[in-house]
């Protein structure tokens, strides 16, 4: 859904914070393991970096402070 570059989309996600529980999966899974869903879920954040999603940049504190460590 977010590989679309969709605005309407991208702001469902931000309105609705879906991004949320994918980055405190990520932290009770272990920041520093190296399993498939950390590999994804750091793939989807360079993803949004590099393609310069605007609408997805508007996160709330704590999903930014996240994106902000990956990256």
């Amino acid at each position: 859904m977010i590989s679309l570059k969709d605005d309407f989309y991208n702001r469902y996600v931000v309105k609705y914070d879906l991004l949320r529980p994918v980055v405190d999966a990520f932290v009770a899974n272990g920041l520093t393991k190296y399993n498939l869903f950390n590999s994804a879920v750091i793939e989807l954040f360079e993803f949004i970096h590099t393609v310069h999603m605007q609408s997805l940049l508007m996160l709330n504190k704590r999903v930014k402070d996240f994106f902000h460590f990956i990256t």
